[in-house]
């Protein structure tokens, strides 16, 4: 949330973070920006890199997936919240959110549309270097650093992800 209480969606934070910060590592745009709605296509953003697609997940607050999106080809989840950004590998995510919602049905919740609403602050703790990295906000880390474990993690989950691009 902004400080003026105007609070950001998802497109904002697209557009005027992600997009720029990519192109500021990669030199490209995506090949499809906020596809939700498109039922082809997973994810918000779709970069075609070095023979693989990433493909990003974007979320502002806390993670609530739909059934659709349970099971989507997504490579990786970039979320904020008021307390931090994650980066995270799809498949460590989605075994984490999965054993939330198994928990929550054992307790008798019931998912019809949507599964458990989760916090990103609390993803933070499943946070390893190689599939995951998080920044609190108020930790002093320079701007370079941030851009450097950034494309060492994309790098990794392009290397991890089976999403290759056919020709």
């Amino acid at each position: 949330m902004a400080p003026d209480g105007i609070h950001a969606g998802e497109q904002h934070f697209i557009a005027c973070y992600i997009i720029p910060l990519m192109y500021d590592l990669y030199r490209m745009y995506p090949r499809h920006a906020m596809p939700d709605g498109m039922k082809s296509l997973a994810g918000d953003l779709i970069y075609h890199m070095f023979g693989n697609r990433l493909v990003i997940e974007v979320k502002i607050g806390a993670v609530q997936l739909t059934k659709r999106e349970v099971g989507l080809p997504v490579t990786m989840l970039w979320a904020i919240d008021g307390e931090g950004m994650l980066l995270i590998d799809w498949k460590t995510f989605m075994h984490r959110y999965l054993m939330i919602m198994n928990t929550g049905k054992r307790r008798g919740c019931r998912y019809r549309h949507y599964g458990p609403r989760v916090k990103i602050s609390d993803l933070a703790g499943i946070a390893s270097r190689k599939t995951a990295i998080y920044f609190r906000y108020g930790d002093k880390v320079k701007v370079k650093d941030i851009l450097n474990a950034v494309r060492r993690f994309i790098n990794g989950s392009i290397r991890r992800s089976s999403s290759r691009v056919r020709k």
